[in-house]
């Protein structure tokens, strides 16, 4: 793990997608954001009445999922195997179904 930089590496991408998501929820206006940590994030939306909504995280779920990317309903956590790549290509999916 030392000679891997495996914890620096997992925050730094962690960070890529933490942050990344946020912007491009709050660019197009969405509540739905990611909390926690960046090695270890949930994703939690709100409507209108600043009340949780499951209906639109099992929407944002779903639309994910018809894009290949999987993001865990519980926490999602970052491992040493994902690549600044793979963040740019689930930020680029995220995006889209925005």
């Amino acid at each position: 793990m030392q000679n891997k930089h495996t914890i620096s590496h997992c925050w730094e991408i962690g960070k890529k997608l933490f942050d990344g998501w946020n912007k491009i929820v709050e660019n197009h206006g969405i509540d739905a954001k990611m909390i926690g940590y960046p090695i270890r994030m949930t994703l939690k939306c709100f409507d209108s009445k600043n009340e949780e909504s499951i209906i639109l995280k099992s929407l944002i779920l779903q639309e994910m999922i018809k894009r290949k990317i999987f993001i865990s309903p519980g926490p999602s956590f970052i491992s040493f195997s994902h690549t600044s790549d793979d963040i740019e290509h689930t930020l680029s999916k995220l995006d889209e179904a925005c």
